[in-house]
């Protein structure tokens, strides 16, 4: 099943495959091997969408590996990427949205992809430190320039997603969303229906905390990221565990009634 990206004539599958994990940074013992497995299963499958970013590993591994999966089929690919954060020599994560390092990091993206193209390009978050309409017009640029071909913003408030808008017109916005974290449905959900831009959500299992597998007693290692996130902090496992658990007699496996609500 294929939805329109937005009010482009793109073609998008339903789910897409997240190319984070691939890069490794916060998941556990993940190998190149297995990541090209991954993309390759997840293309087997039908999936036709892959959504990555210029910061998606230190050096770029996530678009290296899915490039190389494009490799001879690359019109058989909807390609998302995303710039404006980028790693220091430290691996301190820098976000930064001047239009110069915009246009830089599109390009940079494009050569590891080997591709002249992507069909959406995503501002990665909004840089506090410059306007989000001088972002906006460099994507708007890129959009111009054929290097991209439509426009998301990912990781943003209502009001930064409205501005950038008015300067260059939103095909998609990102955002976390799943059962319990529903904040979006009051007013982004129905300004993105009105605007007719699509919603492609991140997230959809808590980063595994409604995946079933992670019980009351569950002891996070120390490299495991999630312990820094917002989900692991301030949700009760106990709770979010008694919630889950809840699903165990409907006819369905937990991971397609999580990607189906």
């Amino acid at each position: 099943m294929k939805r329109k990206l937005g009010r482009t004539d793109i073609e998008v599958t339903a789910v897409a495959l997240g190319c984070w994990p691939i890069a490794g940074m916060t998941s556990i013992d993940v190998t190149e091997e297995e990541s090209r497995k991954t993309l390759t299963a997840a293309f087997d499958c039908g999936i036709n969408f892959f959504d990555t970013a210029y910061c998606y590993g230190t050096d770029g591994i996530s678009e290296k590996l899915l490039g190389e999966t494009m490799m001879g089929r690359r019109e058989e690919f909807v390609v998302a990427t995303k710039c404006g954060v980028h790693w220091d020599e430290h691996i301190n994560r820098v976000i930064d949205g001047s239009p110069a390092r915009l246009q830089k990091e599109c390009d940079e993206s494009l050569k590891r992809l080997q591709t002249d193209y992507v069909e959406l390009m995503y501002l990665h978050r909004p840089d506090p430190t410059v306007p989000i309409t001088d972002s906006a017009g460099a994507l708007l640029e890129m959009q111009q320039s054929g290097r991209t071909r439509t426009t998301g913003l990912s990781n943003c408030s209502l009001e930064q997603a409205q501005q950038f808008h008015a300067v260059c017109p939103l095909s998609a916005i990102q955002l976390p969303y799943n059962m319990i974290e529903r904040e979006i449905e009051d007013e982004f959900v129905p300004w993105c229906l009105e605007n007719q831009i699509s919603l492609f959500i991140y997230w959809p299992f808590m980063k595994g905390l409604l995946a079933g597998k992670i019980r009351r007693d569950f002891q996070f290692t120390e490299n495991d990221k999630r312990l820094n996130t917002r989900n692991s902090k301030e949700l009760n496992l106990n709770e979010t565990s008694n919630w889950s658990t809840r699903w165990i007699l409907l006819p369905m496996k937990r991971g397609e009634v999580l990607l189906n609500w």
